[in-house]
């Protein structure tokens, strides 16, 4: 080859072997070694992975340093094997859960048992517990790691159909796991979930007399300490968060706790609030922020953005959060700027507000076919891990307020029973039975 084609400059190189495939450009590389360290660069690797395996850069968390060993990890070393027969589980298993760091998963059996592995290939078993013979239990359901992967949640049912969380601690140096503490938990299809590494959201549910014409039942949501009682110190070891009302027969399943809230229902609920203190619907409320002037889909348009200027104020910003995101040395993601998700564990958030969701229905008869969100506030359950930073009132002030209280129930006893349950933010009616629900990596 020429001299000439040997030197050609860097940037002219880069922009011709920006329209090459993933193939033409690694044969380039054979040229010399000036063509193989300019066919390596970012760059290109970066346009051709996104290209040719996922759409979503704002989601994709990078394994490799450089793109073209990024490239080269899914083209080459895929996983090959997608099935592996696991030992002592006779009865057949209800449930995987896999550590955040994707080192170990844990399987639930329906003898009660649940096993610790290494997910490696083969795997190998780092512990196991049978519950039967250590808390009753009659079958274990379902697991989940914490954050940390320092802990573990189990859930299952007692004998006699009553559900049960334990919590260990899980010990990678010494391959072994601890019993941390259980809490109950009914009924067991409510499950459980990790708020973070220390505290774990749970459930219970309060059934009302059958001629009630409020509603059913209240499913109360609790907040539990997942130290050992020696561990716990001053802090609240189990709290109430939520008293859900449920109808038909219905009631909360499957919660899960996600730490990203979208803007337009942090928006819309900030507005509902509003609309109520100033006696209000929501709709009127709302057509006060575009004007009657536009047409339809413009109205619809400007009122969703509207909707989510108003949440801009809940935005939260953390230097840490870049490590959960493909960025650029001006923080941009393909030339966006970029706000950073609640969804990275670091202490900052340790105070935002998260989304609970939940599976509900109709009645209770049927499996559930609706998925309902319930914005969780930070501050809220800030003060209720450390109750001694509230300020409780002092006994006289309770007594008078639980005669004001009084006073009021007497004068709208309806109301002042609503006032005492919670009600979901959203609900989205799915149309089909749900089984199980499952959140994302970014929890999106």
């Amino acid at each position: 080859m020429s001299e000439g084609w040997d030197d050609l400059p860097t940037e002219l190189l880069l922009m011709i072997m920006s329209y090459l495939e993933a193939k033409e450009l690694a044969r380039l590389g054979n040229v010399n070694y000036h063509w193989k360290r300019v066919g390596e660069d970012d760059s290109l690797w970066k346009y051709l992975f996104f290209k040719d395996f996922t759409r979503n850069s704002q989601t994709y968390r990078k394994v490799c340093e450089r793109w073209i060993d990024e490239y080269k990890l899914l083209k080459f070393e895929p996983p090959i094997t997608l099935t592996e027969s696991l030992r002592d589980c006779p009865d057949g298993l209800s449930h995987v859960a896999f550590s955040d760091d994707g080192q170990l998963f844990c399987t639930t059996a329906n003898d009660a048992s649940f096993k610790i592995w290494t997910a490696t290939s083969p795997v190998y078993l780092l512990d196991e517990r049978y519950m039967d013979d250590a808390l009753g239990w009659e079958r274990a359901l379902s697991s989940e790691f914490s954050a940390d992967n320092k802990r573990l949640l189990v859930a299952g049912v007692k004998f006699g159909g009553i559900g049960e969380i334990a919590i260990y601690s899980v010990d990678e140096d010494s391959s072994s796991i601890h019993y941390l503490c259980r809490v109950l938990n009914n009924p067991p299809e409510v499950g459980a979930c990790w708020y973070n590494s220390s505290y774990i959201f749970s459930g219970d549910i309060y059934f009302f007399n059958r001629n009630s014409i409020v509603g059913t039942s209240v499913s109360q949501i609790w907040i539990c300490s997942s130290l050992s009682p020696d561990a716990v110190g001053n802090e609240s070891v189990m709290s109430p968060v939520f008293r859900i009302l449920n109808r038909g027969g219905t009631y909360c399943q499957m919660i899960k706790l996600s730490r990203f809230v979208p803007s337009r229902l942090r928006g819309v609920v900030v507005l509902a609030e509003e609309a109520a203190i100033e006696h209000k619907t929501l709709t009127s409320k709302a057509n006060e922020l575009v004007s009657e002037e536009l047409s339809d889909s413009e109205r619809r348009s400007e009122m969703k953005k509207r909707i989510e200027e108003i949440s801009s104020a809940w935005g939260t910003e953390c230097s840490n959060c870049k490590n959960w995101h493909l960025m650029d040395q001006d923080d941009n993601v393909n030339g966006l700027p970029v706000t950073y998700a609640a969804c990275c564990p670091c202490f900052c958030h340790e105070n935002d507000h998260r989304l609970l969701i939940y599976a509900t229905g109709d009645n209770e008869f049927s499996p559930p076919h609706c998925v309902a969100f319930k914005i969780v506030d930070g501050n809220m359950i800030a003060g209720k891990i450390n109750p001694e930073t509230e300020s409780w009132p002092k006994r006289e002030e309770r007594v008078a307020g639980r005669r004001h209280q009084q006073q009021e129930f007497e004068e709208a006893q309806l109301s002042a029973i609503m006032s005492m349950v919670d009600f979901p933010d959203h609900i989205i009616d799915m149309k089909a039975y749900i089984m199980g629900m499952t959140l994302s990596l970014d929890q999106k």
